[in-house]
């Protein structure tokens, strides 16, 4: 009698048995990392109640303040030496300057005592005034040097920034930046884009994310992320469709496509890499059709009937079919 009371006494009430049954796997999948935030989130406890205050449960955490706003600066200069203006802007931005070449002489900044600004426009000031002597100013994330405008950078030096950091920079700074391209293949869309680079610029396609690593002044590449926001725009209202081969070619899936595809009211170009240059036409190049790109047959541009294009991407082994 005394072991089955014991026995009792250990007993979990049934209630208990099925509210751990409920909650002990997303706990312990949690714990071992196995599950994504909503499993997670599942997991935890129901809120705890304000203790005295009936239907309400505890305060969440508040939200992450605000960015704080840029940093500004007055800067003003007359007939002062470039070591000075350097050492002012090393104070300021807290960067460290590291170089071997640097402008000689004074040079005069002035616009005004009462005008702020921030540090990415300092920046194009000074690269404004260095320009007379061929230099501009590079700033990293953690030194800034000088460059002769007239020699090759080598890209190493330059600072790697995200589209969302580029209005944090001056538009006479060169940066590198990738940015993605949408609606066309970056192979066909780096041809005519590298005709919008400075002679700081240079263009990189990377083909499996589709999208181009620019490196040129931080002005120079918002026109051309404006000009693929133009060509994106103009496409709006096609329907697209990628997909990886794993058993055929792509080379040979595109033109099935285009076969398939084709009817009175459907024109097909086959467009892509190399092993898609039979659809050539000598007539024209570049991007054809009604848009603004040059090349092509114009009895096809801004006519009726629909648009299909089909691309085979050897690298990758994708074809894709896009139509309006």
């Amino acid at each position: 009698m005394g072991q089955r009371r014991g026995s009792q006494a250990r007993a979990v009430p049934f209630w208990k048995l099925l509210k751990l049954r409920k909650w002990l796997p997303g706990i312990l999948a949690a714990a071992a990392g196995l599950t994504g935030p909503v499993d997670r989130a599942l997991a935890q406890p129901a809120p705890m109640s304000v203790p005295g205050v009936p239907g309400t449960v505890a305060p969440v955490a508040p939200a992450a303040a605000p960015a704080a706003p840029a940093k500004t600066v007055s800067i003003h200069f007359e007939k002062a030496g470039w070591d000075e203006v350097l050492d002012w802007y090393s104070k300021e931005t807290g960067l460290t300057l590291i170089t071997t070449v640097k402008p000689t002489g004074t040079v005069a900044i002035k616009p005004g005592k009462d005008r702020k600004f921030t540090i990415g426009e300092v920046t194009d000031l000074i690269n404004e005034a260095m320009m007379q002597q061929k230099f501009i100013l590079i700033r990293r994330h953690m030194t800034f040097f000088i460059q002769p405008s007239d020699e090759k950078i080598d890209p190493t030096l330059l600072p790697r920034v995200t589209l969302s950091e580029l209005p944090e920079r001056g538009r006479t700074e060169i940066v590198q930046v990738v940015v993605p391209v949408e609606g066309m293949v970056v192979e066909d869309a780096t041809e005519e884009l590298k005709k919008l680079l400075t002679p700081f610029g240079t263009m990189v396609p990377l083909t499996k994310p589709n999208a181009l690593l620019i490196q040129d002044t931080v002005g120079n590449i918002a026109r051309i992320q404006k000009t693929l926001d133009e060509i994106v725009d103009r496409t709006k209202g096609s329907d697209s469709l990628n997909h990886v081969c794993e058993y055929r070619r792509a080379q040979e899936i595109a033109e099935v496509l285009k076969t398939l595809m084709s009817d009175a009211t459907t024109r097909i170009d086959v467009t892509g890499t190399q092993q898609m240059q039979q659809s050539f036409d000598p007539r024209g190049g570049g991007w054809g059709g009604g848009g603004n790109w040059g090349g092509g047959d114009p009895r096809w541009g801004g006519g009726p009937g629909a648009v299909a294009t089909s691309a085979a991407d050897r690298a990758v082994n994708n074809p894709s079919a896009a139509g309006a």
